[in-house]
């Protein structure tokens, strides 16, 4: 099922998806781990991955880190156009 369609099913049987966002800009990894733990106990629907600022280049292994941790879609949400780049290929 893509992920439209589980976002779809949930909203139709639902009424509205719950949806988090996680930055994955945030140099605290043990965080990230702890937010994807705290939404898979949370009746989270979806996570958004995404921020305004990327500071440094560990976006993708921390995107990495909340897809392999996740029990729900993980869902890109860049800032800007320039955060997409061909290395979330290897994520996606």
């Amino acid at each position: 099922m893509s992920v439209f369609d589980s976002i779809f099913r949930v909203v139709k049987n639902k009424g509205a998806c719950y949806a988090i966002l996680i930055d994955p800009d945030n140099k605290n990894d043990e965080l990230i781990v702890s937010q994807t733990e705290m939404a898979n106990c949370s009746d989270v629907d979806a996570i958004f991955v995404g921020g305004s600022l990327m500071m440094d280049g560990r976006a993708n292994q921390r995107v990495k880190i909340i897809k392999e941790l996740s029990n729900v879609p993980v869902i890109l949400f860049p800032g800007g156009a320039n955060q997409i780049t061909s290395d979330y290929d290897a994520i996606l």
